[in-house]
């Protein structure tokens, strides 16, 4: 069928807005090096599909307005300056209004334009949440590019958007500094930036490319339209929509390619040294006054050369706004650069050393709450990106060498089911499994593009107490996906493939839980270490030794970091029996644990840490024998080396005693100091 439903009048109405494109006021706008730079875009970028959060932060009209002049006065004064006298009435260049949605006058025209003067107006709709401090942030960063003396000039009608766009940038860079907006918000944001960027090249290409055969054949036919539409692959329809909705000149389009390349690399830079780029934004602006189209780029450190076009793609692409680079930390080998990550249900931290390795193994450990339980995601994020909360930054720094390391943030929330531990309802309801699977699968693709190089397709698994659980349990459902996997704080709930219990100790339940068969051979090729502090039962938890949560001084506590008799995390029945099968002590159940999966042929072993706790395993001060621990590990993960639980620094059992003292003192009618 013809896009044009084989109507004259269509034709002609294509033509004459093409003839009105072609009919720019601003001739010395380079149009040419737009069209390459759309062309670049278009051949390089993915169309990119965004959704709108839900969550907004409410806010008024006066709240607004300060968090704008916050924000412009930790820039710079003069800017500041400028800005303020906007906002408060004082600059008789710029008219400002902003209406509320619930009281707009019947004349009121929402619009943002400059006259040929240099008079501003700006028309802003007030809807009460975090998004009108966004549209002010930008709209008046339209007014401090404005020449002094000579209103508009070339280098401002090119480069407006530019100016703005870096604003944006750096308004971002401030909000999640100082932790004023949801992130979902702020990547939701970032996102925009490039669908901004993908659309405008988009309409740019239609109308440049229909401009042209209009030159050479003095007329476009209905061939010449679709020849442009599949030129770019896209649908008849939605081409039409784009060329009739948006009938602004060439220019219009244009700026916008222009701005987001050129506020992408800026956004770059300004990470890397704000008050530089602050210094340099100045003298962009004072270069863009006085008409200096040629070095006001150089100034601002854009590069728009091929290569610098291919760097700046690979941020742009949406496989790649799906991320933020916040932090870069280094040790003797070298630095490394630590992203914060999502994916469609979750978020994770991604650190990739600049030494990193072509074949490298990617080490995935979860996030580690340590039992606090937050109000929402949002606040496991922020601990989870903090130096206390973050295990790349508190427990491997000066391990890395040349691999990246991957941090699954799982969800510690009040009034839901152990996510962090893997729990039978994290799994049925939440399948907490896949969405961490989702988190790996995705930072090995953005990794890989990142540094140009390839991954081993399996990973190395790690995690200690909560994450230990995590760890073993995922390795169950994922043995595919493991090469190796060093877990610790995790001995009383080491699953063994065997029919005779459930999941998570067991595989009896596996097909119905995850709709596959469990796949032995797979796990049998995991190599499996496990250590344990030789005090590891020292602390009394919150659930008895019947696997009921402790509401009575009557019950007698189980040990904290015993999973087995924690119910929220193993099933009261499985727990039960698994201490049947294998042992009621944290020892026995260990070391049997161990030998069990060693008769099914897995490459396990344990080791127990001599004169160690829980909490202070890897404390060099509070445990000598860390030292000697950290020296097995490194060689486990370096050298492939198993774990040798007669090694310097290990010693033979788990101390049971604290245990025995606990039931002891219940015997004899003594008061539990636990409760």
């Amino acid at each position: 069928m013809s896009i044009l439903n084989e109507s004259q009048k269509g034709t002609e109405y294509i033509n004459q807005l093409v003839y009105n494109i072609a009919r720019s006021r601003y001739r010395e706008v380079d149009y040419d090096f737009m069209a390459y730079l759309a062309n670049f875009i278009l051949s390089n970028m993915r169309s990119p599909q965004i959704m709108c959060p839900n969550e907004k932060k409410l806010m008024s009209k006066s709240e607004v307005i300060q968090l704008t002049k916050d924000f412009y006065k930790s820039i710079d004064s003069d800017i500041y300056s400028k800005i303020d006298a906007v906002l408060n009435g004082k600059d008789e260049t710029v008219q400002l209004k902003i209406e509320e949605t619930s009281n707009i006058p019947d004349d009121y025209n929402p619009r943002v334009y400059t006259s040929e003067e240099g008079h501003q107006n700006i028309n802003l709709l007030f809807q009460g949440n975090i998004f009108d401090a966004y549209d002010l942030v930008h709209e008046l960063a339209h007014t401090i590019d404005m020449a002094n003396q000579n209103g508009w000039n070339i280098s401002r009608i090119q480069y407006a958007e530019i100016t703005s766009e870096c604003i944006e940038k750096m308004f971002i860079s401030y909000l999640r500094e100082n932790k004023l907006c949801p992130e979902n918000i702020i990547q939701y944001e970032e996102s925009k930036f490039l669908e901004r960027t993908f659309l405008s090249s988009l309409e740019f290409a239609f109308k440049y490319g229909l401009l042209d055969i209009r030159k050479q054949t003095g007329k476009l036919d209905e061939k010449d339209i679709e020849s442009v539409f599949r030129r770019y692959n896209v649908a008849n329809k939605r081409g039409l929509m784009t060329l009739l909705l948006e009938s602004q000149d060439l220019h219009q389009n244009g700026k916008y390619v222009i701005a987001g390349i050129a506020s992408e690399q800026f956004g770059q830079l300004y990470e890397q040294d704000k008050a530089g780029s602050i210094e340099n934004f100045k003298k962009y602006i004072e270069a863009i006054k006085q008409d200096s189209r040629e070095k006001s780029l150089d100034i601002l450190g854009i590069d728009l050369t091929p290569e610098g076009l291919e760097r700046t793609i690979k941020l742009l692409n949406p496989e790649n706004m799906t991320m933020k680079k916040y932090k870069t930390i280094s040790n003797r080998f070298g630095n490394i650069d630590l992203y914060i990550c999502h994916t469609k249900d979750g978020q994770y931290i991604m650190g990739i050393p600049n030494s990193m390795r072509d074949n490298a193994e990617m080490f995935v450990e979860t996030y580690n709450a340590g039992g606090r339980e937050t109000d929402n995601y949002l606040e496991n994020i922020q601990h989870a990106m903090s130096e206390q909360g973050n295990p790349i930054e508190k427990s491997y720094v000066d391990f890395i060498t040349d691999f990246p390391i991957v941090v699954p943030i799982v969800p510690c929330l009040k009034g839901l089911p152990d996510l962090q531990q893997m729990s039978v309802d994290s799994v049925e309801k939440y399948k907490i499994h896949k969405k961490v699977k989702d988190c790996i699968d995705d930072a090995k693709r953005k990794i890989e593009t990142i540094t140009g190089k390839k991954l081993q397709d399996k990973i190395f698994l790690s995690g200690y107490s909560a994450s230990g659980v995590f760890a073993q349990r995922f390795a169950l459902i994922y043995p595919e996906l493991i090469n190796r996997a060093l877990i610790g704080g995790a001995a009383g709930t080491i699953p063994i493939p065997t029919q005779q219990i459930k999941f998570p100790i067991g595989i009896q339940d596996y097909e119905e839980l995850f709709d596959k068969k469990f796949n032995a051979e797979a796990y049998k090729q995991i190599q499996f270490g496990y250590y344990v502090a030789e005090k590891e039962s020292a602390t009394p938890g919150n659930f008895d030794i019947n696997g009921d949560r402790i509401t009575t001084t009557k019950q007698i506590a189980a040990p904290m970091h015993d999973m087995s008799f924690r119910s929220v995390t193993t099933p009261k029945d499985v727990g039960i029996l698994q201490r049947q099968l294998l042992g009621k002590s944290l020892d026995e159940r260990y070391k049997k644990s161990i030998e069990a999966n060693k008769i099914f042929g897995v490459d396990i072993e344990g080791i127990v840490v001599s004169g160690s706790t829980h909490r202070h395993i890897h404390n060099t001060i509070e445990t000598p024998s860390s030292k000697f621990l950290k020296d097995q590990l490194i060689s486990f993960y370096t050298k492939h080396k198993q774990l040798n639980p007669k090694a310097e620094g290990c010693c033979e059992n788990i101390d049971n005693s604290y245990q025995k003292a606990r039931e002891e003192k219940d015997k004899n009618g003594q008061e539990r100091e636990y409760l």
